[in-house]
């Protein structure tokens, strides 16, 4: 708000300065109540923090007290059993802030250790999943769906050494175009394999064994989940 602005409103130029200030006789006034609040509050809360530390001047030399009286008597009961010979309940008192720090520190360790193996665990799967991946890909026999049929069986392979192999020690590749191969016959594309003739369509309502191959990649594009569930024997 300005005087120019007021004027051309129509308003007297003398009338214009009294609204100018009261204008800023009420903004003035506003920032002074502001202000004059918050410097309140800070007398307050300074105030309050006196307050706290008369508390605890007041308060600190009983605590000290009560804590250099169970001190005594923790030290006083140490020598009574020491006196009487009672080595092992003397131990057993000494120990015991140790035996409650040594459960806090295995909890510790056996935490960071199950988050290490779940950590490794992970970390093998990616790469067993992975070698199957490049292997079915170098074979180059096989339909795209083979990676995710090959990938129900990564329970049976392992890690060694950074290499992928089964759980008898074959590695991936080789059990890729042996093991793989032999009992999937379904996955291999057209003119790389027997390749049986079929109806093809959906064919969920007979046995696995007995669908041919078209049936079963038919089966495995119209329901991934039934196909996995008798593909298992589920």
């Amino acid at each position: 708000m300005n005087k120019e602005a007021i004027e051309a409103l129509g308003v007297d130029a003398s009338v214009a300065e009294k609204i100018i200030g009261l204008h800023e006789a009420g903004v003035k006034a506003s920032v002074e109540s502001e202000v004059n609040g918050l410097k309140a509050k800070n007398q307050e809360l300074l105030g309050k923090n006196q307050e706290f530390k008369a508390f605890r001047q007041e308060v600190e030399p009983i605590l000290n007290f009560v804590s250099t009286l169970k001190a005594n008597e923790q030290d006083a009961q140490q020598a009574e059993l020491a006196k009487q010979g009672k080595f092992d309940e003397l131990f057993e008192l000494k120990s015991k802030p140790l035996q409650h720090k040594n459960a806090e520190l295995e909890k510790a360790l056996a935490d960071a250790q199950a988050a290490k193996e779940q950590a490794v665990a992970k970390y093998n799967e990616t790469l067993i999943v992975n070698a199957m991946n490049a292997a079915i890909s170098e074979a180059k026999v096989f339909i795209p769906e083979a990676a995710n049929i090959a990938k129900l069986h990564a329970n049976n392979f392992e890690v060694v050494d950074g290499a992928v192999i089964t759980k008898e020690g074959k590695p991936v590749a080789d059990w890729i175009n042996s093991d793989f191969k032999q009992s999937n016959p379904f996955l291999i594309a057209q003119g790389q394999g027997s390749g049986a003739n079929g109806s093809g369509g959906k064919a969920a309502s007979k046995p696995f064994k007995q669908m041919n191959e078209q049936e079963r990649v038919a089966l495995y594009r119209e329901d991934p989940a039934q196909f996995e569930k008798l593909s298992r024997g589920n």
